[in-house]
């Protein structure tokens, strides 16, 4: 297994964004795929961002 630190969510997923959107990394706690280019229009934004930090426990936010 290598190491992930700092790696591009979307860019490692394949996902497009438009230029100047900031990309969510690895170690962020909050990834932000709202602006996304192709998702389905009827993936609400509550689906499209993903909140580790309510995870408590760092280990199992790490599994998420």
């Amino acid at each position: 297994m290598g190491s992930s630190g700092g790696a591009d969510v979307c860019r490692e997923a394949g996902h497009a964004l438009p230029e100047g959107v900031r990309r969510p990394v690895f170690e962020d706690d909050l990834w932000d795929l709202a602006e996304v280019i192709g998702l389905p229009v009827s993936l609400a934004l509550q689906h499209r961002r993903f909140n580790f930090a309510r995870i408590r426990d760092a280990c199992w936010r790490l599994v998420a």
